[in-house]
């Protein structure tokens, strides 16, 4: 059975189906009159909400979020896209202390999906405060809600905003705008915590070196190197699913967390990634110059520590780089 949800300002068809997992008992037959109350709730409410996919487009929303932040539901745009377009035409949220709003979805992308929730505050370019929650679901989607907190004390708020901005500034690396060190390594504490210990969809890390890095520094200066690994770390974070952790672990090289990836995906993730970074021209004054990677990936095990899988890595890392760069050495256990 079909519910509308166009008649509900919702968008596209739901299939109720897809929803009895989380409908138990006598409710199973009512499934579509519950289903068809619940969006309209959601459609009628002032909270805003949008649901996101695991390429973190905007699947789902309420008439107050697309009012919020100007997203045609129909366009079915990324989170990224729906920002960039709004920082251009000066509305939706305001970003602030930066005139490079790459620079900013560079960074903040970096902390979408990392958690199970996170909570934050956005003024818009109308007046308006809202405090929003994100919570990642299990399947790599994004639940995203939020309610009007204007009316609040005004120094309360610029307090937790200061607050805000500290937090994020403490995980993110200054010149790539990407998770830094500490972080990405707490997010690959929590992989490994959270590895199933018999499925192939464990996850998988991989560890990211830019060939000859030094090379470029040498030839075109410390700026244009600064540059070269700018231009891939946006690159990569815009081009992975968004539950996926990336980082700068120092110097050119980057961590890679694929958790719930299986061995197959993970593969072709870092292919495609490879595939993209050779065609990338990082340095606009020198479109000559064209950059590579070595990859050394692994799968996260049980019993894994993060030293543990670090250590594979870099090893497979080293082989890559032995083998002749650009390309990819695994280290996976058994087959697949």
């Amino acid at each position: 059975m079909y519910v509308e949800r166009a008649r509900l300002g919702l968008g596209p068809l739901i299939r109720a189906e897809t929803l009895e997992p989380l409908i138990h008992g006598e409710m199973q037959a009512d499934t579509a009159d519950v289903l068809a109350n619940l969006l309209s709730a959601f459609a009628q409410t002032p909270v805003v909400w949008a649901l996101f996919d695991e390429t973190d487009r905007l699947r789902a929303s309420n008439e107050a979020f697309r009012t919020a932040y100007f997203a045609d539901l129909a366009e079915c745009r990324t989170w990224a896209d729906i920002m960039r377009d709004n920082f251009h035409a000066e509305r939706g949220v305001i970003v602030e202390s930066t005139t490079d709003i790459e620079c900013w979805l560079s960074s903040v992308g970096s902390r979408r999906g990392q958690e199970g929730h996170r909570s934050f505050e956005s003024d818009l370019h109308d007046g308006r405060w809202l405090q929003i929650h994100e919570l990642a679901l299990s399947n790599g989607w994004i639940l995203v809600f939020g309610s009007d907190v204007t009316a609040l004390n005004a120094s309360n708020r610029e307090v937790r905003a200061d607050r805000d901005t500290a937090l994020n500034a403490s995980r993110t690396d200054e010149l790539t705008q990407v998770s830094n060190r500490r972080h990405i390594m707490s997010r690959l504490e929590a992989a490994t915590e959270a590895a199933p210990a018999n499925s192939d969809a464990c996850g998988a890390v991989g560890l990211i070196d830019i060939d000859y890095f030094k090379a470029i520094n040498d030839t075109h200066g410390h700026q244009a190197g600064d540059e070269v690994l700018i231009q891939l770390a946006r690159l990569v974070r815009a081009d992975v699913r968004v539950g996926d952790a990336f980082g700068r672990v120092g110097g050119e090289e980057f961590l890679l967390i694929m958790a719930g990836a299986t061995k197959a995906q993970s593969r072709d993730t870092l292919e495609r990634l490879m595939t993209r970074i050779r065609a990338l021209r990082p340095l606009e004054d020198h479109p000559e110059v064209a950059v590579s990677v070595s990859i050394g990936v692994t799968d996260l095990r049980p019993n894994d520590t993060p030293n543990s899988v670090f250590q594979r890595c870099d090893a497979a890392l080293y082989r890559a780089k032995e083998d002749g760069r650009d390309r990819i050495v695994e280290d996976f256990s058994g087959q697949g």
